[in-house]
Formats: C-alpha cells, sequence, structure tokens
C-alpha cells in the first residue's frame, strides 16, 4: 500500500526527476529535457507581459485520497518562475514555473474503516524522509549525487499554451475582476 501511495505521489509530482546510477550514459538519454533547461526557447508573443511568481505569498498543495487514509503535501514558498501572458491574446501566453520540492511536507489521516471518521492530521517525520527518499533529494554516496539531488529538487511545469477558453482577449471583457479557466 506504501509503495502504491509513493507511485501516486510521483504521479501527481510530474515533473520530479528519478535518476538511477546503473547505466547513467544510456538512463541520461531516455530523459525528457528539463524544463528550465528550455527556458531560452520559451516563446514569448509580442505583446506579453512578463510576470514573477511572489514566491513569498506561493505554495503548492496535494491531496492523496484513498478509502482509508489521505496523505496531504504542501509546500509553502516554494514557488517561483516567470510567466508570460499575451492580455488581446490569450492563447499565445506562456509559462516556466518550478516548486521547491525539498519544502515539501506530508501530513497523514487514516480511518479504520470506510465508513469511519478520519483521525487527526499528522506529519510524520519517518514518511517525509521516505518521500525525499524516494524522490532522490538528498545526496547519498554510490547513489545520488550532489548535482542530481539539486535536479530532482525542483518540479518545473513549461506552460506553451493555453487552450479551450471562454474568452481568449480579456481585454473586451469587462469589470474588476476578469476570469477565464483555461486548459
Amino acid at each position: 500500500m506504501l509503495r502504491n501511495r509513493m507511485i501516486l505521489m510521483g504521479a501527481v509530482l510530474v515533473a520530479a526527476a528519478i535518476g538511477c546510477n546503473k547505466d547513467k550514459v544510456a538512463d541520461e538519454q531516455k530523459l525528457a529535457p528539463v524544463a528550465s533547461a528550455l527556458s531560452a526557447d520559451m516563446p514569448k508573443a509580442p505583446g506579453a507581459a512578463a510576470f514573477q511568481v511572489d514566491s513569498s505569498s506561493s505554495s503548492f498543495t496535494f491531496l492523496m485520497d484513498s478509502p482509508l487514509e489521505k496523505i496531504e503535501g504542501e509546500a509553502p514558498k516554494s514557488v517561483q518562475g516567470e510567466l508570460y501572458v499575451d492580455p488581446t491574446d490569450l492563447t499565445k501566453s506562456t509559462a516556466l514555473v518550478k516548486a521547491d520540492l525539498k519544502l515539501l511536507t506530508l501530513y497523514q489521516q487514516k480511518r479504520a474503516d470506510e465508513q469511519g471518521q478520519y483521525g487527526e492530521r499528522k506529519k510524520s517525520d519517518k514518511q517525509n524522509e521516505h518521500a525525499q527518499d524516494w524522490l532522490q533529494l538528498l545526496a547519498k554516496d554510490g547513489e545520488v549525487t550532489a548535482e542530481q539531488a539539486e535536479m530532482n529538487r525542483w518540479a518545473e511545469l513549461k506552460i506553451l499554451k493555453l487552450e479551450n477558453l471562454s474568452s481568449t482577449d480579456v481585454t473586451k471583457l469587462t469589470g474588476a475582476e476578469r476570469k477565464v479557466t483555461p486548459t
């Protein structure tokens, strides 16, 4: 069950890179490029305004919900990056955002059966240690180099385009608050 939760956590943290030293050259050739390595190629629409993520007020969270337990993760002040927003054509907006997985803290709630109430939300130092080990966030002799641990530390998300917008031109919407929900 712990293995399934950790696999699910990996799916939630899609951009987390996991390295292996068996055949380093072959493994590195199989990996997709790190999103930040592509930032120089980030398309920026001529009318796009650049916005910086305010790391001090940022955070990311997630929830893994199963019938008998919930595992929540939170990482305050962990997100950084840039967004390039074209208000007249949102479909041309792009972004490169990354989150620091070393700042992630896990909490767990359990219950005896599916009809029962979940217990107290608790932080488990051991579970957090296992998560950092599984994500290879710490250097270990013969397993993970300092360079690999630093690379694995960052979950990166690169947005190349926005689709399925209710409106592509924010300047044509009215009101103090103008909401659009893209894919």
